[in-house]
């Protein structure tokens, strides 16, 4: 494993050498020396990404082995190999794509029970999420935002709301597994469904879904191809265990809708939001108009556009750029928020916002690896949860899909490159960090040292080169 490093001297204006004082430009740390600086990068930030990522690859490597995996791995090959070509990955698309009427069915059971639980309690129910955006897989839950509509000082508030459906659920037969997440960014309340055995998950003080959620569902309808991009990155990030504590469904469709901007077959949010009304919830505006949007062209397949998301993401610098799909571009991270009138619109709307709440929120997170900003809520980091392990993890995966995209015999095989998309690449991987990078005690301590004679020379030699290109 290798580091591409890039060091900020705080004085430009010296030679470079030792002597001179630099911060490190991954935590910013300071350090006395480049010599000190170059250490504490390759130590902390290489070193220590190489020992944790075996144990990620390690619950990869385990469900990969497990017997249901391995019989649905089996499944899926006998279904693609007779077929005829062509129609493989819709095939893929239907194995793991959820039963929408099901999933109607029992969110209409579940909202009739909380209403007839609560007694006449004038209550509004919302679905959003993956069962709005047509984006659900046969192990998707159901997500539920539920407000409290009665007109006079009666209203329930979030607090009071949160306690009262969690004194339902737990005593009614309708409902199992009713676990309270209090201390979550967004308190949920997480159950399941008795009748249908589906998993639901409720709040009561984050509307925003809902509004995303119909943004994406009408994206979506205007085009098969999209949807089946959408929903082939999904289940691919699923079978690598991207989409989960870390990263968000909801970050990786950003992270496409993104894509279909930089391809141009998507104008900015702030295009789409341009001419129209106003729709303000809470400070943000959640107003967009697709009419204009142009059609994708006819020659575009579906298999084009998920290999456009691997080739963009493949050499993707998510620790210096700040994706914006609201702006329809990236900029600096640092430039973003430190810059005086750099973005002004993040500005304005978080005035709108603390306005709007009567409390200071706080700002976009730039104290971490990845930066994603939600397409409406500007001040929302959708990469804030993931790691320097995991996102070492995700640029190996975006990497290897992307060779799989342009191996040319591998293509020829539709079975075979489906096969490894879904479960070879994590396999691949697994084994390629077992002979090279899962090493013993003795030889990591090895490794460290090592690191550190390379952090002695660097300086000389980034002298030696630089001289070099001087003359």
């Amino acid at each position: 494993m290798t580091s591409n490093v890039e060091f900020r001297q705080t004085k430009s204006n010296l030679p470079l050498g030792q002597d001179n004082a630099a911060n490190c430009t991954v935590c910013d740390a300071s350090f006395k020396t480049l010599q000190e600086c170059l250490a504490h990068e390759l130590l902390k930030h290489t070193i220590m990404t190489l020992t944790k990522l075996p144990k990620r690859l390690g619950a990869i490597s385990k469900l990969s082995a497990s017997e249901q995996t391995q019989s649905e791995r089996r499944l899926l090959e006998e279904l693609l190999v007779q077929l005829p070509p062509g129609q493989q990955l819709k095939a893929v698309l239907s194995f793991y794509a959820g039963n929408s009427a099901k999933l109607e069915e029992c969110f209409v059971e579940v909202r009739k029970d909380i209403e007839n639980q609560l007694h006449g309690i004038p209550l509004a129910i919302y679905p959003y999420g993956s069962f709005v955006t047509g984006l659900a897989l046969k192990d998707s839950d159901i997500d539920l935002y539920l407000k409290s509509i009665d007109g006079n000082s009666n209203a329930m508030s979030h607090s009071q709301l949160y306690e009262e459906i969690n004194r339902l659920l737990r005593h009614t037969d309708c409902f199992s597994d009713v676990i309270a997440i209090r201390n979550a960014g967004v308190p949920i309340i997480r159950f399941k469904h008795v009748a249908s055995g589906l998993r639901l998950d409720i709040n009561m003080s984050h509307p925003n879904g809902i509004h995303n959620s119909r943004f994406v569902a009408e994206l979506l309808n205007r085009d098969v191809r999209l949807r089946e991009l959408f929903l082939f990155v999904k289940i691919w990030a699923k079978k690598l265990l991207i989409i989960g504590k870390a990263m968000t469904s909801y970050c990786l469709i950003t992270l496409i809708i993104y894509q279909l901007q930089q391809q141009r077959h998507l104008p900015s949010i702030k295009k789409l939001q341009s001419g129209i009304p106003v729709s303000d919830v809470g400070g943000i505006n959640y107003a967009y108009n697709l009419e204009h949007v142009p059609a994708l062209p006819d020659f575009l397949t579906t298999f084009d556009l998920i290999s456009g998301f691997f080739d963009l993401y493949s050499d993707m610098d998510f620790e210096k750029k700040m994706l914006s799909p609201y702006l329809g571009h990236a900029l600096d991270v640092e430039a973003a928020f430190t810059v005086p009138g750099n973005f002004p619109e993040y500005n304005a709307q978080v005035l709108a916002i603390e306005t709007a709440r009567q409390e200071r929120i706080k700002p976009f997170n730039v104290e971490c690896d990845v930066f994603v900003q939600d397409p409406f809520d500007l001040s929302r980091n959708l990469g804030q949860y993931i790691s320097k392990t995991q996102l070492s993890y995700l640029n190996q995966c975006l990497a290897a899909a992307n060779e799989a995209c342009n191996d040319a015999k591998l293509k020829s095989t539709p079975p075979k490159f489906y096969d490894y998309l879904l479960f070879g690449l994590a396999e691949h991987l697994v084994e390629e960090h077992r002979l090279g990078y899962v090493l013993p005690a003795k030889q990591r301590q090895q490794l460290t040292k090592k690191a550190v004679k390379t952090a002695d020379a660097l300086p000389k030699r980034m002298n030696a080169n630089r001289c070099q290109r001087k003359q």
